[in-house]
């Protein structure tokens, strides 16, 4: 049976402070879609999915044309968050903010997944997308944590603004990381974008950017055959690091400015 179920929470403005939103949605089950979008200042998004073929938001590829559509949206939210859980094969989860500052995204899907010094089991999962943007338009202190446990998975995102943090972690094998960038054209606080990938023939790259000033990055690869493509960094007083444990690896990088530090690390 196919389920869908939206939810849209929306903040209205008043002479008196208007209580934050939040939005929950629970799925169980195949071939499930969920949608929320949200409006005002503090909201919190929230989607759980199990099972294989989930949807927060959806793709669509009209003559070749690749257009995603988020299932989570947050237009000028400040403090907000959105959190998207998903174990199965073949889910995907898209994320969009607009406008906002301190804002935070959370994504995860299948695999062995660990807080701190506890980890718990979550069962590996398969062919998932995960995809976000923070459009926050010169603004700041925004967050994103993706983890993904399995194989052929596929993370892929954006920020602009600065102190923005990206973390992706992928354990298993032939999942990529692509097309992550951060732009910092403005200046200001130092931009972090960290990947980790764990097992066999993972690739990161082909978009691991950075653009604009004080920006980091690091890339951790451990494993075999896995690959680093055209980490780039575009600007002055960056660095980047990347470390490479095993067998059979490729790295490559590009610095383009004055002030740029490269470190890369084969074990």
């Amino acid at each position: 049976m196919k389920l869908k179920l939206v939810v849209a929470a929306v903040g209205l403005a008043f002479s008196i402070p208007a209580m934050a939103d939040s939005g929950g949605v629970y799925q169980s089950g195949n071939d499930n879609y969920a949608n929320v979008e949200q409006t005002s200042s503090g909201a919190g998004a929230s989607v759980y999915q199990s099972g294989d073929r989930n949807r927060v938001g959806f793709d669509y590829r009209p003559y070749g044309y690749d257009y995603q559509y988020p299932g989570i949206t947050q237009y000028q939210v400040n403090w907000g968050y959105a959190s998207v859980q998903q174990q199965g094969s073949d889910n995907s989860a898209y994320i969009s903010q607009y406008y906002g500052d301190n804002q935070t995204v959370s994504i995860q899907q299948g695999g062995y997944h660990c807080a701190g010094d506890t980890c718990t089991d979550t069962g590996a999962g398969q062919y998932n997308y995960a995809s976000f943007s923070q459009y926050s338009y010169g603004g700041a202190n925004q967050s994103v944590n993706v983890f993904q446990g399995g194989t052929g998975n596929y993370a892929y995102g954006y920020q602009d603004g600065s102190n923005n943090s990206m973390t992706v972690t992928q354990i298993g094998s032939n999942n990529q990381a692509y097309g992550l960038s951060q732009s910092n054209w403005g200046g200001g606080d130092t931009n972090v974008m960290n990947i980790s990938q764990n097992g066999t023939s993972n690739t990161a790259g082909y978009g691991g950017n950075q653009y604009g000033s004080g920006n980091d990055m690091s890339i951790t690869q451990d494993g075999s055959y896995n690959a680093v493509y055209s980490a780039t960094q575009s600007g002055s007083n960056n660095s980047l690091a990347i470390s490479q444990a095993g067998s059979g690896h490729y790295a490559w990088s590009n610095q383009y400015g004055s002030g740029n530090n490269a470190v890369i690390t084969q074990r």
